[in-house]
């Protein structure tokens, strides 16, 4: 939404929970203005290697699927023949050849790396630590706390959770006061306060 500046005017334009609210001060007024936001929050998720080898570990051609904020879904598959991390694939032939611990924290690298180069570049951020990949959607909001597919052995894909807000959006609360100064000196007021999730569209200059 384009806000037109008015002759003498200041306007301020949110959007609460898509419905343009708009305080408009007129040019002999004295406004008292109180914003208080706070940023949307990304929510986040993990990868845990639990088992690199045997029965119990990383399977040929397994995958798991994550979904990013705005729902589209990244499946990965693992392989055990190589130690590519293109195309959203997961090569762990040298952390399966090491095996143990080292081998684990090998497969946590190779994810996070391949969540890096994936399809999943610029919207989730993984970060790895031994045996573990922090998720992070890099769009934040409520909508990136998505529901993740996990069909691998010996691996477990959580589900992204804490997101809050709209998507890249804030939530606050508003206070306006403005005080009218009409031609006999007497002045009239009123207030308005609301809360909820706030985009702030447009801020205008007071035009003389």
């Amino acid at each position: 939404m384009q806000t037109q500046v008015q002759e003498g005017r200041r306007v301020l334009v949110f959007s609460k929970l898509g419905a343009d609210v708009i305080f408009d001060e007129r040019h002999d007024s004295v406004p008292i203005v109180n914003v208080f936001l706070e940023p949307s929050l990304p929510a986040t998720g993990s990868i845990e290697v639990e088992q690199i080898t045997g029965a119990g570990g990383i399977q040929d051609n397994e995958t798991f699927t994550i979904l990013d904020t705005f729902g589209t879904s990244h499946e990965f598959t693992f392989t055990t023949s190589n130690d590519d991390t293109a195309g959203n694939v997961i090569g762990v032939q040298t952390a399966q050849a090491t095996g143990g611990t080292p081998g684990k924290t090998l497969g946590a690298i190779q994810i996070a790396t391949a969540i890096g180069e994936g399809t999943t570049a610029d919207l989730i951020s993984a970060l790895q630590s031994d045996a573990s990949v922090a998720l992070e959607q890099d769009i934040d909001g409520e909508d990136g706390n998505t529901l993740s597919i996990d069909s691998v052995t010996g691996v477990t894909v959580s589900h992204f959770s804490g997101g809050s807000g709209p998507e890249g959006g804030t939530r606050g609360s508003v206070t306006v006061f403005l005080t009218y100064v009409n031609q006999t000196g007497c002045g009239v007021g009123f207030s308005n306060r609301f809360s909820g999730y706030l985009h702030l569209q447009a801020f205008s200059s007071v035009v003389p």
